[in-house]
């Protein structure tokens, strides 16, 4: 028995190194291809949101297509180059505008998916440079990226937002029952598998994000609506105040402990459906329970996690850079044998550098086919891009279902290969077994 227990000791501070099976889940091809659909979904709504926000010359004013629908447009230009509104908030609006000039008139998703880029790109090589402070300084901007968008463009910000959200329910879900398969039996499941499961389960996926945040800001508005009544004239507002401050300060205690299991948390809800096969309030309690029991295991599981999962991207972003350079290369000498045809390929496709993989294009004039190979170049190209998101949101979900798993293990005691199985898989299952058997 000390033996036994000796050795469950060892195991418990070993099992983190687990973690490193996330690189080898995250590259199933069945996890890749819903990431890679994630990325489309999520792209194609901002493209098209863009769109029908766009401003356009009406009668000699700027007015937007969808102005009565979206009703953000009217804070269009007055919102803040995402760097200056953290450090010099006065120069806002003169900066986007100077911002919107260079990216061509890119609306609210292009701007916050090329200065998310960056930053996730910038924290990436710190954390691999053990910068920790320029790390920590790039997610902040990050943070302060999604608050410019909410603040200036409100309306446009919660369309969105609950729109991707509800997406990476429905496809985030699917990822981790693939992955807590994988985990669990070493079992590889398919598209239609993952994706039965997710439909199956899409109301236990969209309320562990929703209730909390819906609860967080019902609470808010009792704070509110608290200091609205401090309004009233003949000293009345001051005194309900003060009568009600008690209140808001246990409101505001039950706000901080939310929204620390929320951060903390967030990634082990849509796992906890996947291993459990639960409600939306089960995956919410569990989350909640597994932080706050064993917060500095989580902590390592977590940081173990960032610390392989910037080694992984990095690989798989100097892997998408090698097939392009290498093909660019090769074109190159077959442009190069003809006088002016480097420039000619440079005009169709720019060369793609580690940090930029699309390159950086100039603006040169083209006959309609050099602009057509160009934009088939171009979608090609953002494809490979795509592929590189892919992972890392594959990755992502792959890794907090391991961690999900070791947390449920450390507090539970419930070891990481029981899983919930649906009936009709135990059917098919079986199904398939008995034509094997008959063949």
């Amino acid at each position: 028995m000390r033996d036994e227990k000796q050795l469950r000791q060892i195991w418990g501070t070993l099992a983190f190194t687990r973690l490193f099976q996330s690189f080898r889940m995250a590259v199933g091809p069945t996890k890749l291809v819903i990431a890679m659909l994630t990325v489309i979904v999520v792209c194609l709504v901002g493209w098209v949101m863009d769109i029908c926000t766009e401003a356009r010359p009406v009668g000699g004013q700027q007015q937007a297509i969808l102005t009565p629908i979206i009703l953000s447009v009217v804070d269009f230009g007055k919102a803040a180059q995402l760097e200056v509104y953290v450090t010099e908030p006065e120069k806002t609006i003169r900066s986007i505008e100077q911002y919107k000039q260079q990216g061509h008139g890119r609306g609210v998703f292009s701007t916050l998916w090329n200065f998310g880029a960056a930053r996730f790109n910038g924290a990436t090589v710190s954390l691999l440079k053990l910068d920790i402070a320029n790390t920590l300084a790039n997610i902040w901007l990050c943070a302060v990226g999604l608050a410019w968008a909410v603040k200036y463009h409100t309306v446009y910000s919660i369309v969105y937002f609950t729109v991707v959200t509800i997406v990476i329910c429905v496809f985030g879900g699917a990822i981790c029952r693939c992955a807590a398969l994988e985990f669990a039996r070493g079992e590889k499941s398919g598209l239609t598998e993952a994706f039965r499961f997710s439909g199956a389960k899409l109301s236990s996926l969209l309320a562990a994000p929703f209730v909390p945040v819906g609860i967080m800001l019902l609470l808010g508005a009792l704070v509110f609506f608290l200091g609205l009544m401090g309004n009233l004239p003949a000293g009345f507002g001051e005194l309900i105040t003060a009568l009600g401050l008690g209140c808001a300060l246990l409101i505001g205690l039950l706000l901080v402990f939310l929204l620390t299991g929320m951060i903390a948390g967030a990634g082990l809800m849509l796992p906890a459906v996947a291993y459990e096969g639960s409600d939306g309030l089960d995956a919410i309690s569990r989350s909640f329970m597994y932080v706050f029991s064993r917060p500095w295991a989580m902590l390592l599981y977590t940081l173990t996690a960032t610390v392989w999962g910037t080694i992984s991207y990095l690989f798989a972003r100097f892997f998408a850079f090698l097939v392009l350079i290498v093909t660019y290369g090769l074109l190159y000498l077959g442009f190069s044998c003809r006088v002016g045809g480097t420039e000619r390929l440079a005009s169709l496709w720019p060369r793609p550098e580690f940090l930029n993989l699309i390159g950086t294009s100039a603006e040169v004039s083209m006959s309609w086919s050099q602009s057509v190979a160009s934009f088939l170049i171009h979608l090609t190209a953002l494809f490979i891009v795509g592929l590189v998101v892919a992972f890392v949101i594959s990755f992502y979900f792959s890794a907090s279902t391991i961690i999900y798993a070791l947390m449920r293990d450390g507090v539970d005691n419930v070891g990481t290969d029981e899983i919930y199985i649906q009936l009709d898989e135990v059917r098919d299952k079986a199904a398939a077994s008995n034509i094997r058997e008959e063949d």
